[in-house]
């Protein structure tokens, strides 16, 4: 998942600018202006299908724009390359999936201007748990996590969401609650 701190037209327009650029055709979808997480996802193709997103507004990440992927690097490449396009855009890029039993992760990137300038990444592979911290911390973060002996309780969703809540972005409550203004991009 990711978010731009856009409006959601803005955050569309920016989309298909960059794939414009590339030689890609978008094709846009209103899915109305109400309804759940869920209910949204399941407009998007099935993961061997033609690439898709949503991108959406909710009450609970007021002046951010949502950005949700079935691909499995959550269309990290667009994310990036939408913050280069308007360089005043701010973009984040997250993802938390714990629920993988064998192979969890937890991971955070900001983008100004194209460019990474924090990452913060947990997670385990089969020779054990890793994480990186690359870029000055930020003013939201409580870097006192970072140094825990086990790597699990450096940076994990509980942390994710209280950094993004700092943001005013309640990861918890968009997950449960309800969207809006939300619009279907596929490729």
């Amino acid at each position: 998942m990711a978010f731009l701190r856009a409006t959601v037209g803005d955050a569309c327009a920016s989309a298909e600018h960059v794939l414009a650029s590339r030689g890609i055709r978008a094709d846009w979808r209103d899915l109305g202006h109400t309804g759940s997480l869920d209910e949204a996802r399941e407009q998007l193709s099935p993961p061997d299908g033609a690439p898709s997103a949503i991108f959406f507004a909710s009450p609970e990440c007021d002046a951010w724009t949502a950005f949700l992927s079935r691909m499995d690097d959550g269309w990290y490449t667009l994310v990036n390359a939408m913050s280069k396009n308007v360089p005043e855009l701010e973009a984040l890029f997250l993802s938390s999936d714990l629920k993988r039993a064998l192979y969890p992760s937890t991971a955070f990137e900001m983008f100004r201007g194209g460019k990474s300038i924090r990452r913060i990444h947990a997670w385990r592979e089969e020779d054990g748990w890793h994480f990186i911290s690359r870029g000055q911390p930020l003013p939201f973060e409580d870097v006192s996590h970072y140094s825990r002996r086990s790597i699990i309780d450096r940076f994990n969703f509980v942390i994710l969401d209280g950094m993004l809540s700092k943001l005013d972005i309640n990861l918890s409550a968009i997950l449960t609650g309800c969207i809006t203004d939300v619009r279907l991009l596929t490729t």
